[in-house]
């Protein structure tokens, strides 16, 4: 074929690869085609059949969830078969450059050689001499060449001197005039007090939460502050920041719909109108109670700077189809909610940056995200967006395309039935998502910066229920095997294990729990609709709390100066229970103090403090735990507690009573006294586990994930498996039904195993078909071997003539073929006709 080859995509090659190979070759499941493979590449939904019956309807939903994993698994595997196999190398080269460029193309820079200059800061910082240490001038130079980032410093090594630094070095260079830090309001007053001890020269603007913001505007509403003073605000006061109409239907209406994959050029006009509505109600207006409000347009501000920005990791949810009816295939990965609060930071990082040439935004947390692909993605897009655009990342969508490895995986339903689902299982072309990390986010460990911190030393405690607990586990774990309809037990896993976890801590909170399905109740055997528990002592009731009160008071009586924490993060009505049982074993009651805010929508205890419920007294009380002469050596704190607060000072002991979801919590609140500054050489962690409940299951997740994490940092692999602790998952460990845990094991197994048997098969026939066509080749190699030869014998022969003698046999061949001759022509040969006969000959 003469004719030029006709270029095409990769996609388009590989949709005409599978259209053109044999079935074989293709290994595909018996009930998987090449179809569905094509349609999987087109997006194409899968088409759930139609039904006469629940039954058939149960019976086709599980077919098309199973079509869904099989066509991708198929598109997977074969799209890597064809890359290898049937693209030229020159191709595959130009593949391998080209997602190099895109997702690998960056150097790892050592930012401690490269200066950055500051003028006027102090000698002196906390009543000692201030020097910077290495990570601190590290994270300075990383921001004023980077531009965006994230300062991911473990604790104790110094975001905040950091913060600092960096946003006077932006001022100093031109880069910016008007700074704003937003920060939590329990270090407000701490962030004050450090920028004045680094840098006492420069005007602070103590906005707070905007409460008074009026007294900072012009005649036209804008803020009139002075160039080169930085700006001090809170979280609550991002809520009472708005944007323009104009701003909102421009740019932050295309920022947000492309992040969101909530447009496409067949939408209507109708739908695109809708959408900027709700980007309108959801970001532009602002939280106006009379002049305690203001645009972002008005405040002038041009470089913003968040303290314990994972508070912000939740803008976008669930990943959105860019057209309509395309097939969803990441429905099941968890997406966490979109806030209010994440949305906001996401306008405003889009315009400082928009603004300011793609740079000024500077984020501080130890704890970025947790393995949530949603949470990275997040925040990734407040400081990276353009890159990740520049990578062909528009969206949350198109993050998962590239990074998530999904995998079917058997699970329990909400009904109690076992059903496979389409689930995230870990995080593929890791390399190039750990390049994107490293490029936006700096994270520095204690250890690797020389953070001199006290031993750490954890202890598993492992306790026996009592016979209440028991009966409070056996029920509800029943109740869940019977599967309650959703109809009338809405979020019943959910509901269910929260009750698990909070009878491990004390039965007293499991008091009145209901259960709302009666067919699930009369399957399970329960008579009663709710649990009365007969003993409603939060402490006595409870062999945890019994075993870290005892501890509490032994440790107490031993140590009388150590400090101890006891996080218990529900139950704060039962506070000064505990309190009393600590008071009547022998600890002082002013040795004693509360640091918790008040349950969502109920009212604060008498006992905590007004407002805040405790935050108000938070710094005070701080000062005095952390004070080895103070009288408070024991803190008795909730959530509130893990993040904003150092109780590092003297402490010993902390008791882990009840383990968060997530592990980055439990290292939040570990953080508080394992830290530097602490005087004790050794801090204490305790975890008392009850028996058979779900807290051994919890306290081995926050293992695996804990290391996991760090090895999305550090992993040299290609992929890296991780594990959410799913409720769905911690449902199916607590069921006891030898049954249902064979049947799922059995149908987990034996998928794998005869789709593995497919392709080996199919890889077993391609190589006895190529062991074939090798014996076919080696036998026309050899006929063609002595065909050559003869080939080779004949020329010899030519070369060996005269130009007569060629001249007259070919007079001759021609007197044969033709009727005539032209020998008698031969004096008309020229010498350049032999030399051309002879090349002729030599070719042949």
């Amino acid at each position: 074929n003469s004719r030029e080859p006709v270029p095409m995509t990769l996609n388009k090659a590989f949709k005409r690869w599978i259209y053109k190979v044999s079935p074989d070759d293709l290994a595909l499941n018996s009930d998987t085609t090449a179809i569905d493979v094509i349609n999987y590449v087109n997006r194409e939904r899968v088409i759930t059949a139609r039904s006469r019956t629940e039954q058939e309807k149960e019976a086709n939903r599980l077919e098309a969830q199973r079509k869904i994993t099989a066509r991708r698994e198929a598109a997977e595997r074969l799209l890597n078969q064809f890359i290898r196999e049937q693209l030229p190398i020159a191709d595959q080269k130009r593949l391998a450059e080209t997602y190099n460029r895109q997702y690998n193309g960056t150097v790892q820079v050592d930012y401690t050689k490269i200066p950055i200059f500051l003028d006027g800061i102090s000698k002196r910082f906390k009543d000692d001499e201030f020097t910077a240490n290495e990570s601190q001038i590290k994270g300075n130079s990383w921001l004023a060449n980077q531009g965006n980032g994230i300062v991911a410093f473990d604790v104790g090594v110094g975001k905040t001197v950091t913060a600092i630094m960096a946003t006077v070095n932006d001022m100093q260079m031109g880069r910016c005039k008007h700074p704003l830090i937003a920060v939590p309001k329990t270090v407000y007053e701490n962030w004050i007090f450090e920028i004045k001890e680094l840098f006492p020269k420069i005007k602070i603007n103590e906005l707070g939460n905007f409460s008074k913001i009026g007294k900072y505007k012009d005649a036209t509403g804008k803020l009139n502050l002075e160039a080169g003073s930085i700006s001090l605000c809170t979280y609550e006061a991002l809520e009472k920041v708005g944007f323009t109409d104009e701003t909102i239907n421009g740019e932050l209406s295309e920022a947000f719909m492309e992040a969101l994959s909530a447009t496409d050029e067949q939408d209507s006009n109708h739908k695109k109108a809708k959408n900027k509505e709700s980007i309108m109600t959801q970001v532009g207006k602002a939280s106006r109670t009379g002049d305690n409000w203001v645009n972002w347009e008005d405040t002038g501000f041009d470089h913003i700077t968040v303290d314990e920005a994972h508070n912000f990791r939740n803008s976008f949810a669930k990943p959105k189809n860019r057209n309509k009816g395309d097939a969803d295939e990441f429905r099941d990965v968890p997406g966490g909610s979109s806030a209010i609060r994440g949305l906001k930071l996401f306008a405003i990082s889009q315009m400082v940056q928009k603004n300011n040439n793609g740079r000024n935004v500077h984020l501080l947390t130890a704890t970025p995200f947790q393995n949530s692909p949603v949470e990275i993605y997040n925040m990734l897009s407040l400081v990276a967006r353009e890159q990740l655009k520049k990578a062909g990342i528009f969206n949350f969508h198109e993050f998962l395309t590239q990074f998530a490895d999904l995998k079917s995986e058997i699970s329990v339903d909400s009904k109690g039935n076992i059903v496979q689902k389409n689930v995230m299982k870990g995080f593929k072309n890791l390399p190039a998502l750990q390049n994107l990390l490293n490029r936006y986010i700096m994270k520095i460990d204690g250890e690797d910066a020389g953070i001199i911190r006290p031993d750490r030393e954890d202890h598993i405690i492992e306790l026996n229920p009592t016979a209440e607990q028991r009966d409070i586990t056996e029920k509800i774990r029943a109740y869940m095997e019977a599967g309650p309809d959703p109809k009338n037990d809405p979020g019943a896993t959910l509901r269910c294990i929260n009750t698990l976890r909070q009878a491990a801590l004390s039965p007293a909170l499991v008091d009145g729990f209901t259960f709302l399905d009666p067919l699930a109740m009369s399957l399970a055997g329960i008579k009663e609709s709710g649990i009365s528990v007969a003993n409603k002592d939060f402490v006595k009731s409870s062999p945890k709390m019994t075993f870290v009160c005892d501890t509490t008071v032994n440790l107490y009586r031993q140590h009388p100066n150590k400090g101890q924490i006891l996080h218990i993060p529900q139950g704060i009505e039962y506070y000064e229970e505990v309190k009393k049982y600590l008071v009547a074993h022998g600890v002082p009651a002013e040795a004693i103090a509360f640091m918790a805010q008040a349950p969502a929508g109920k009212k604060a205890p008498p006992y905590l403090k007004a407002g805040d419920a405790g935050n108000d007294q938070k710094e005070e009380l701080k000062e005095e735990f952390n004070d080895p002469e103070g009288k408070i050596k024991i803190i008795i704190g909730s959530d509130s507690i893990k993040e904003g607060i150092n109780l590092n000072g003297n402490t010993i002991q902390t008791y882990a009573c009840m383990l968060d979801w997530n592990p980055t919590g439990t290292q939040q609140l570990i953080g508080r006294s394992h830290r530097q500054g602490n005087k004790q050489g050794k801090v204490h962690i305790t975890f008392p586990l009850m028996n058979d409940s779900v807290d051994s299951f919890m306290y081995q997740k926050h293992d695996e994930k804990g290391t996991r994490l760090d090895n999305l940092w550090n992993s040299k692999k290609e992929k890296l498996d991780i594990n959410e602790i799913d409720p769905e998952e911690l449902k199916f460990s607590l069921i006891k039904d030898p049954k249902k845990r064979a049947d799922l094991f059995i149908q987990e197994k034996t998928a794998d195993l005869r789709q593995s048997e497919k392709i080996a098969v199919s890889v077993s026939d391609k190589i006895f078909r190529m062991a074939g066509e090798y014996s076919d080749v080696a036998s026309e190699i050899e006929d063609t071997q002595k065909d050559l030869e003869k080939m080779k014998a004949a020329l010899a022969s030519f070369n060996a003539k005269t130009d007569k003698e060629i001249i007259q046999e070919y007079a001759i061949d021609v007197t044969t073929r033709y009727g005539r001759s032209i020998y008698d022509d031969y004096a008309q040969v020229s010498g350049k006709d032999i030399k051309e006969l002879r090349n002729c000959a030599r070719i042949t």
